[in-house]
């Protein structure tokens, strides 16, 4: 299997905070959602770190003394608790905005 490689949003695409929009490893391809609320199509990193840490955990039950997939799960479960963070961030300046809007109305 070739490795996965994430590909430049095409010009004219939506705005985006990350600089990709398609993850492609041989003739597989993944759409990825280029909105970092998710509100757009397309598979936001969230899901993507869930589906392969959930098929590493799955391998190292297989072959638990490969060190590459401890290493790898560790990586994505850091990931994850990034994103967990961001989406933190951006629900608490939301939460923020619509209390600064309610008290000047």
């Amino acid at each position: 299997m070739p490795p996965v490689s994430f590909e430049p949003a095409p010009p004219g695409s939506p705005a985006s905070p990350f600089p990709w929009s398609l993850a492609r490893a041989g003739q597989f391809a993944i759409q990825l959602c280029p909105d970092a609320e998710a509100r757009q199509r397309g598979v936001t990193p969230e899901q993507l770190l869930t589906v392969i840490e959930m098929a590493l955990t799955s391998w190292l039950r297989v072959t638990p003394w490969r060190r590459s997939c401890w290493q790898a799960r560790r990586e994505v479960r850091t990931a994850l608790a990034l994103e967990a963070e961001r989406a933190r961030a951006r629900w608490a300046a939301h939460v923020a905005d619509c209390d600064a809007e309610t008290n000047l109305g």
